[in-house]
C-alpha cells in the first residue's frame, strides 16, 4: 500500500479499530461517502478486501499474515460466520502447509446456504460444530479445525497442523480422535483418519513433519528427537534416527544460520556433527526444496542406510 498520509476523515473513521478494518456501513455512519472510499482505494491508502470491507493498514509482510487479515475481514463483514478449516488455525497461530491462503474459509452459525463471496468461502456445516473466540474473533475449536483441514486439503496439511497443535498443548490426541469420529461419513474422512494415525507431537517444525511423512510413506521407520549418547552423556539430539541403523536425519530450515547468531550456530552444528561422527553415526541432511521431491529424499535415505553402520 502507498506510503501516502491517510486523510483526517480516514484517521477518524479507523480510530482504534483493530487491524485497521472497516465496513462501508461504518464509513457511511461516519459521514464518509462511497466516492470518498473509492478515492482512498485509488490513492492506495485503503485496500478493498471483499464486498464492502476495507483495510487502512500496511500490506501484510507474509502470506500467512495476509490470510489472517482476510479471515478477520470475512468475520467483520459476516457476523453470522465462524472461521473454520485452516482459516481458524491461522487465527490460532497454528502452523499451516499446503492450504489455500487466497480464500478465507468459514461456516455459518445460521441456516444460510454454502456460497462464495469474493475471497470468502462460506459453508453450511453438515454437523454441529463447536467454536469459541480467539482475541475476539469467532473460530472453530482447534481439534475440529485441524480435522476439517485434513479433510479438505489432505494428509500432509492435517499432520503439519496437528503436530504443531499437539506440541503446543492446544489439542490432545483424545480431542482429535473425537473430532475425527464426529466426521464419520464426511467427504475426506479417510484423510482425517490417516492424519490421526500419523500425527506426532515430537516433530518440532513443518519441515520435520513433512520429512517424517515422506519416510512413513516409503516404509522407513524413524525415531524422532533421537538422543546421541557418549557414555550416558547426551552429545546431540537429532531430528530422526532411522530405526535399526546408525543413520541420523536432519531437516535444515537454514533460518537459524541467517540470524544475527548465524555463524555461531553454524559452528555449533559442525561441532555437534563431528562429535556424532566420532561415535560412528552418519548423517543425511535435507532442506526445503528437497521436500518437494519425495522420491529424491527416499533415494538419499536408502543410500544412507546402505552406507551407515548397522546399529549395535
Amino acid at each position: 500500500m502507498s506510503e501516502a498520509t491517510p486523510p483526517p476523515a480516514l484517521r477518524h473513521l479507523v480510530g482504534d479499530r483493530p487491524h485497521g478494518l472497516f465496513l462501508a456501513s461504518d464509513a457511511s455512519t461516519a459521514g464518509v461517502t462511497r466516492r470518498d472510499v473509492a478515492r482512498w482505494v485509488q490513492q492506495g491508502v485503503v485496500r478493498r478486501l471483499g464486498r464492502a470491507v476495507y483495510a487502512a493498514s500496511p500490506v501484510p509482510s507474509t502470506r500467512e499474515e495476509g490470510h489472517r487479515e482476510l479471515v478477520r475481514a470475512m468475520l467483520l463483514s459476516h457476523p453470522s460466520v465462524v472461521a473454520s478449516h485452516h482459516s481458524a488455525l491461522a487465527l490460532l497461530g497454528i502452523d499451516l502447509h499446503a492450504v489455500d491462503l487466497t480464500a478465507a474459509h468459514g461456516i455459518w452459525t445460521n441456516q444460510s446456504p454454502t456460497r462464495t463471496v469474493d475471497r470468502f468461502r462460506l459453508m453450511r456445516p453438515a454437523r454441529r460444530t463447536p467454536w469459541g473466540h480467539v482475541d475476539g474473533w469467532a473460530c472453530v475449536r482447534p481439534s475440529w479445525a485441524i480435522t476439517q483441514t485434513a479433510g479438505r486439503f489432505g494428509l500432509v496439511a492435517g499432520v503439519v497442523s496437528a503436530d504443531h497443535a499437539l506440541r503446543r498443548g492446544m489439542v490432545t490426541e483424545d480431542q482429535l480422535t473425537a473430532a475425527v469420529t464426529a466426521h464419520a461419513g464426511a467427504v475426506g474422512v479417510e484423510a482425517m483418519r490417516r492424519m490421526l494415525r500419523s500425527c506426532d507431537r515430537r516433530s518440532e517444525s513443518v519441515g520435520e513433519s513433512r520429512l517424517r511423512l515422506i519416510c512413513e510413506g516409503a516404509g522407513i521407520e524413524v525415531e524422532p528427537q533421537f538422543r546421541v549418547l557418549d557414555q550416558q552423556r547426551c552429545v546431540a539430539r537429532a531430528d530422526f534416527r532411522v530405526v535399526g541403523t546408525r543413520l541420523l536425519l536432519e531437516f535444515d530450515g537454514m533460518l537459524k544460520y541467517r540470524a544475527a547468531d548465524g555463524q555461531n550456530a553454524l559452528e555449533r552444528e559442525k561441532r555437534r556433527e563431528d562429535a556424532c561422527r566420532r561415535l560412528r553415526w552418519d548423517f543425511e541432511r535435507f532442506v526445503w526444496a528437497q521436500l518437494d521431491r519425495p522420491s529424491q529424499v527416499v533415494r538419499l535415505i536408502r543410500e544412507g542406510i546402505a552406507r551407515a553402520p548397522r546399529d549395535a
